[in-house]
């Protein structure tokens, strides 16, 4: 990507502002953000932004001839995903053929994907008729047909009252963007996720990672994941095979995948790096900065060291207005902390970005240490949440 293009990024939430702090710092001036939230556009300087009340692609194609835009990124976002693609195609720069982003964006569409070429995959259900009907749900998924990462996803229990699970299935689709939804049978095993580069059928810096997950909701990941080498290599195959098939040519590819009965199942596969502190970590890990491969494809890989390295998010774990968040002495172990709230602001206790308070990027000698760090964590720093009613919250 030239640095004297005029480049227009859309999106600038939490996962979304490293990618851009990195564009500027690496001299790249004529930049314009474009976003319909106002705090998350006050957290950017020496950028030109742009607030939009709706980010609909004809909004964005005027924004691109206003400015005589030449280029677009959008960093670790699905719905932006779309919107880059769209633009760049606009643009007749490099893009995604349409019809790969939706088989691999819509849940429903990966899953038939797979179901056609053979690949491992859960039991789905994506005809809505079907899905309303279903009453042996336990242990199956509600999930929005198209959202990012698990937001919206629902696990459903025998308990479950019929006339409460129709309740579910339209909380759910209000979650999709394209208002469908998909119900999938849970997969045991450890789930995993991870980064990794796509060019002309092959594989380059394969990173999987350790995915922590809390009531399914993702809190955190670690890398390296401590995989076998076999393992690896068989994830590493599979991978190739599935990206092959759906032929992709040059791309950073996001994954989560799980592992049961020595088979792999790929949940999830999305051309963008991942959010929740992955791209941090495996960084630390490695030097590889899946970030700036979106537009400086080099990668300079240093020498590791025998620590794992970690994210954890910080999320509210009720519902109101904070009225103090102050950072305490940092541990020696933490790399990062950061805060994604501040005083006044308001957070939602849910699984949803609302609840998001900051994130901790810390490193650890074994993999088991996790949970005794995250509690040392918590002493880092000092949180109080003060009651408001419903309505303020929403």
């Amino acid at each position: 990507m030239d640095k004297n293009e005029k480049i227009l990024i859309i999106g600038s939430g939490h996962w979304q502002v490293s990618g851009i702090k990195k564009l500027v710092t690496d001299g790249y001036k004529k930049l314009y953000v474009v976003d319909t939230r106002i705090s998350c556009l006050k957290k950017i300087s020496k950028i030109k932004k742009i607030h939009l009340q709706s980010l609909k692609l004809k909004n964005i194609l005027s924004l691109v001839k206003r400015f005589k835009i030449q280029n677009c990124l959008s960093f670790s976002s699905e719905f932006t995903l779309l919107l880059m693609n769209q633009v760049k195609k606009e643009l007749k720069k490099n893009y995604l053929d349409q019809v790969i982003i939706n088989k691999v964006l819509k849940k429903s569409n990966f899953r038939l994907f797979q179901k056609a070429n053979g690949f491992n995959h859960p039991n789905f259900f994506h005809k809505y008729s079907k899905i309303v009907n279903y009453k042996n749900y336990k242990n199956y998924f509600l999930k929005p047909n198209m959202n990012s990462d698990s937001r919206g996803i629902i696990k459903l229990t025998k308990k479950l009252k019929f006339e409460n699970y129709k309740t579910l299935i339209n909380k759910v689709k209000k979650n999709s963007f394209d208002k469908k939804i998909i119900l999938e049978k849970m997969i045991d095993g450890k789930e995993y996720g991870g980064n990794c580069y796509f060019s002309e059928n092959k594989i380059y810096y394969l990173s999987i990672t350790n995915k922590i997950i809390k009531n399914n909701v993702v809190v955190g990941h670690i890398f390296p994941s401590n995989l076998n080498f076999r393992t690896k290599k068989q994830i590493e195959n599979e991978l190739n095979s599935l990206l092959k098939s759906l032929k992709i040519k040059n791309s950073i590819i996001n994954f989560d995948l799980k592992i049961h009965n020595s088979k792999i199942y790929f949940l999830e596969l999305s051309p963008r790096n991942g959010g929740n502190g992955l791209t941090e970590i495996i960084k630390l890990k490695s030097s590889i900065d899946f970030e700036k491969m979106f537009y400086k494809k080099k990668q300079f890989i240093k020498s590791v060291d025998n620590f794992y390295y970690c994210s954890f998010i910080i999320r509210a774990q009720k519902s109101g207005k904070i009225k103090f968040l102050k950072k305490n002495k940092t541990k020696n172990f933490v790399k990062k902390l950061i805060f994604f709230k501040k005083k006044g602001d308001y957070v939602k206790a849910s699984s949803e970005e609302v609840s998001q308070i900051g994130m901790v990027i810390f490193k650890i000698k074994k993999i088991n240490q996790y949970k005794k760090k995250i509690n040392q964590i918590n002493k880092s720093f000092d949180l109080i949440i003060e009651n408001v009613s419903k309505n303020e919250i929403n």
